[in-house]
Order: C-alpha cells, then structure tokens, then sequence
C-alpha cells in the first residue's frame, strides 16, 4: 500500500543577509516525507538543519521554492491558516525543554489545550485526562503534580513531548532533542520518540548530531551544501 505524501518541498532556497555578507544556507533543497515516517536530518552546526524545521514548522516564510503540506500549497494559506495549521498538524521539541520551570507538568502540557478549538478539550476534566493517558505512555504519570524545575533532564524532555503530542499532532519537529541529556536519557527519549511514532502513527522529523540517534529512524538524511543526501 502507497503511503500518503504529508510534506513535500521543492527546491527550496534560504537566505540569511546582514551589512557585511549574504549567506546562503538552502540550495534547491528537495524532500518528501510521508504520513507514518521517522525522519532524522543530520549535519553540521549552521548548515541549515533548523532552518528547514522552521520552514516545516510554518515558523519561517522567507524562502524561495514549493511547500506542499497534507496536499496543500502553503504559499495559499494566510496568516490565520497558517496558525490554524500549525496548532493542529505540529507538535514542537526543543533542547532546552521550553518549559515552564515554575508550572506543574499538569500545567505545561494543559497550556495548547487551553488555546485548542477542539470541544473536546473545553472540559478541565477531559484535559486532564487526555493528560494523564500522554504521560503513562511516557513513563511519567507519577509526576503529573511535581513541578518542571523538580525533573530530571530526561523526565523533564517526556514532558515536552508530552505537550508535542497532545493536541493530536500529526507531526512532531525535535530539534536536537537529545542534546542536552546523558547517553541513558538520550537513548531513552529516541525509544519514546519511536514508540509514539509506531503507536499513533506520528510522523517525526528530528535534526540530531548523534549517529546512534539517527540510527533509529527508517530515513537519515544529512545536509551538505545546502541540499538533503540519503544517507
């Protein structure tokens, strides 16, 4: 069976310019992934792994090229689409976290359901416990009360995923998501990355500088001069 095509960019180029010097750092960039992929892009520091997340993610609209995302031409969509999309298709992971160190982990992971549209999630009840569904699969349910700033690295990424995926993201972007932990909890966060992608069908899509990382997923790339090489 055909897997559907979720993202598919066509000579996509990026330009970053100051006073002194223009950069070019996307090249007539080209990529398809589909529905269900495990993606890891990988690459040197400044080669322009972030840039194209930003692109992927709708974060950045200063580029030259096609982006079709679920079928859609994104260059069609107007500001309010593109937000629209966003909340709805991706889920985000970042380094550092991105947390709320004073918040509970109940309280970051309730903040996009807060601002979802979907009925479902009006009810405090209902959110809590789509919560508490997202963080038993991630090994967590015990912390649901704890403060951020009392986690762990590990534990403290397992809370952002958790805030990735609950929303029903389609597509979860996690930009060196292991970088900032230990050999165990990175390993430990790629296994869990894996598991919501084989489980609910998440298409993950992550920028990493860690060989044993990208060795988890079914698709590596690595960025060379600005374009995508099967690796």
């Amino acid at each position: 069976m055909n897997k559907k095509e979720l993202i598919v960019l066509k000579n996509i180029n990026k330009t970053y310019s100051n006073k002194k010097r223009t950069e070019e750092v996307l090249k007539g960039l080209e990529l398809s992934i589909c529905a269900g992929d495990m993606v890891a892009i990988m690459g040197e520091s400044g080669c322009g792994k972030s840039s194209l997340l930003n692109i992927v993610g709708l974060l950045d609209e200063q580029y030259n090229g096609e982006y079709s995302l679920d079928g859609k031409n994104v260059k069609n969509y107007s500001e309010k689409d593109k937000a629209s999309m966003r909340n709805r298709m991706f889920g985000f992971v970042m380094q550092d976290f991105a947390l709320i160190d004073e918040l509970s982990v109940l309280e970051n992971i309730e903040i996009p359901l807060v601002y979802s549209k979907n009925k479902k999630y009006k009810s405090k009840d209902n959110r809590y416990n789509y919560i508490e569904k997202a963080l038993e699969l991630l090994g967590i349910k015990d912390k649901l009360n704890s403060k951020c700033s009392e986690l762990s690295g590990g534990q403290r990424q397992r809370v952002a995923i958790a805030r990735a995926i609950i929303n029903d993201a389609k597509i979860v972007l996690a930009d060196e998501p292991t970088g900032a932990l230990d050999e165990s909890s990175a390993e430990s966060i790629v296994k869990l990355l894996k598991r919501i992608n084989e489980l609910l069908n998440i298409t993950v899509i992550m920028v990493t500088h860690d060989k044993k990382v990208a060795e988890q997923c079914n698709i590596v790339y690595k960025m060379i001069d600005g374009k995508l090489e099967v690796v």
